[in-house]
C-alpha cells in the first residue's frame, strides 16, 4: 500500500494537505479538540490544525426565465502539524496493521504514515510478516511500529518490545503521541467525504446575485422582514425569493407576478453591495449595521445569510432617501443669512418650526428646536427641558423675543443661535394669529 504522503500533496514543511468541505470544517474541528485530552496527559505538545486556504467552487445555472444564479461551494484547504515522536535517536515513522486471510495468513500490511514524517517509507514494509525484529518473533500482533534512526537503520518492533529496545522509561508514551497523529490525520482524511460527521452541504450564491433578486422582489412585492412576515402569517421577502431560486421552472410559471431581474435591479444591487463594503470604515456601528459589514466583505450569501442580506437593500434605500433629502435641505440652507446682533435682544418673527430633538444628559433634559425665517435664514434654540414651548412640526409660524447667542457656518450654513427665547406676552393666541397672518399676507 502507498503510504498517504506519496500520493497527497503537501505544503512548504511536507505536511500532507487535504480538501475539507465547509459543511464538515466546524465536525472536524470538533472532533480533533476530542483529542485534546489524550495529549494533554502525554504532556506533549499538540498537533494544530491549520486552515491554509480557501476555495469557491461556481457552477452558474440560467433558469427558464433568464434567472442566472451561481451556486458555490466553499472547499478549505487544511493541514495538521506536529512533530512526529523520537526517542533515544529513532523516530517513529509508520504502524503497520495486518490484513489477514481466513486461515491467519497475512496478505499485506496496511501502513499508516505518522504525520510529520517526511522521509518515503521502504515498500518491503507493505508485505513485512507480523515479527518484531527486536525479539526476533513472529507471532499475531494486532499492529507493529516502523521505526528509524538517525543513521538511516530501519527497523519493525511490536508494542510489547518498546521499551526493551528504546532503553526508555516510558516509551508506550511516544507510541501513544503517534497513534494520535494518526488518528487526526484519519480525521483529516474522513473530512474529506461529503457525509462526514452528518454535515449538511453549504449552500452559497453570489452576492450580488442575490441582492439582484431581492432587488427584484422587492419592486414587485413589497418589503416584508422575516421578523414581521412570521407575526402577520406572511412570506417575508427573503423567503419568496429564496422560494423563487429553489422552485421548478413549472413551479415559477404560476407564479404572478414573476420575479424577473432587470438592468435596474443589478445597478442597485452593485450600488447595495458597494455600500455595505464600505460600512466597516463606519465608527460606532451598531449590532445589525456591522452583520451587515461582514456580508459585505465576502463574495458570496449561504441561504442562511438571505434574510441579512435582502433587508439591505431597504436600509440602503432609506439611507440613501435620507441623504437626498438631507442634499436637498442643505441646498436650500445655503443661501441664509445670520439676522440679529451678537449679545442683543430682538424680535424673531414668521419663525417656522422645521426639525426639533430632545436630547438627556447628566446635567438634565434639553430639546433643539430649528426654526426657519420668512426669508429662509436659520435660527436655533437650545431650550432646557422637553419641548417647553409644546411646539410642533406643521408649518405654523411663530414670533419669539430672544437674545442672539452667537453666529457660525455649520457645513458652510450660516445659522443663528438664540437663547432666553420666549413668545412675547403682549401677543395672546388670537393676536398673534392675526399678526402673523398680515406679516404672511
Amino acid at each position: 500500500m502507498e503510504q498517504d504522503t506519496n500520493k497527497r500533496p503537501t505544503d512548504a514543511q511536507g505536511n500532507p494537505l487535504y480538501r475539507v468541505p465547509e459543511a464538515n470544517l466546524s465536525t472536524l474541528q470538533f472532533r480533533i479538540g476530542k483529542l485534546a485530552p489524550r495529549v494533554t496527559k502525554l504532556g506533549v505538545p499538540a498537533p494544530v490544525l491549520t486552515v491554509v486556504s480557501t476555495e469557491d467552487i461556481k457552477v452558474t445555472k440560467i433558469d427558464g426565465f433568464g434567472l442566472v444564479i451561481t451556486k458555490v461551494t466553499r472547499v478549505h484547504t487544511v493541514t495538521v502539524t506536529g512533530d512526529a515522536p523520537k526517542i533515544a535517536g529513532w523516530r517513529f515513522a509508520a504502524v503497520l496493521a495486518p490484513v489477514t486471510s481466513e486461515d491467519g495468513s497475512v496478505l499485506g500490511n496496511i501502513l499508516r504514515v505518522v504525520p510529520g514524517f517526511d522521509s518515503i517509507i521502504p515498500e518491503s514494509y507493505r508485505a513485512a510478516g507480523n515479527n518484531c525484529d527486536h525479539c526476533h518473533t513472529a507471532r499475531r500482533r494486532n499492529e507493529t511500529f516502523v521505526l528509524v534512526s538517525d543513521a538511516g537503520d530501519w527497523k519493525q518492533v511490536g508494542r510489547q518490545c518498546l521499551r526493551d529496545f528504546l532503553g526508555h522509561q516510558s516509551p508506550e508514551k511516544y507510541a501513544s503521541w503517534a497513534e494520535i497523529l494518526m488518528d487526526m490525520s484519519d480525521l483529516m482524511g474522513m473530512a474529506e467525504d461529503d457525509g462526514f460527521g452528518g454535515g449538511r452541504q453549504v449552500e452559497r450564491f453570489e452576492a450580488e446575485e442575490v441582492l439582484a433578486l431581492g432587488a427584484a422582489t422587492i419592486r414587485l412585492y413589497g418589503f416584508l422582514s422575516n421578523k414581521s412576515a412570521q407575526e402577520f402569517g406572511k412570506t417575508s421577502t427573503s423567503g419568496r425569493a429564496m422560494d423563487w431560486v429553489t422552485s421548478s421552472d413549472s413551479a415559477r410559471a404560476k407564479w404572478d407576478p414573476k420575479i424577473l431581474v432587470t438592468d435596474e435591479d443589478k445597478a442597485l444591487a452593485a450600488e447595495v453591495f458597494a455600500w455595505m463594503a464600505e460600512l466597516q470604515n463606519r465608527p460606532d456601528l451598531n449590532d445589525y449595521m456591522y452583520n451587515l459589514s461582514l456580508l459585505g466583505e465576502g463574495a458570496t450569501f449561504t441561504t442562511k445569510e438571505f434574510g441579512l442580506a435582502i433587508s439591505a437593500i431597504a436600509v440602503f434605500g432609506r439611507e440613501r432617501e435620507r441623504e437626498i433629502n438631507r442634499n436637498k435641505r442643505f441646498a436650500e440652507d445655503k443661501n441664509s443669512q445670520y439676522v440679529g446682533e451678537v449679545g442683543k435682544r430682538s424680535t424673531f418673527a414668521n419663525l417656522t418650526l422645521v426639525y426639533t430633538q430632545t436630547f438627556k444628559s447628566d446635567w438634565g433634559t434639553s430639546t433643539l428646536y430649528k426654526f426657519k425665517d420668512a426669508t429662509g435664514n436659520i435660527v436655533v434654540w437650545f431650550a432646557s427641558g422637553t419641548n417647553p414651548l409644546n411646539l410642533e412640526v406643521n408649518g405654523e409660524p411663530i414670533t419669539l423675543v430672544a437674545s442672539v447667542k452667537k453666529q457660525e457656518e455649520r457645513e458652510g450654513v450660516k445659522q443663528t443661535t438664540i437663547s432666553r427665547a420666549k413668545v412675547p406676552p403682549m401677543y395672546d393666541a388670537k393676536t398673534l394669529k392675526f399678526l402673523t397672518t398680515i406679516a404672511w399676507g
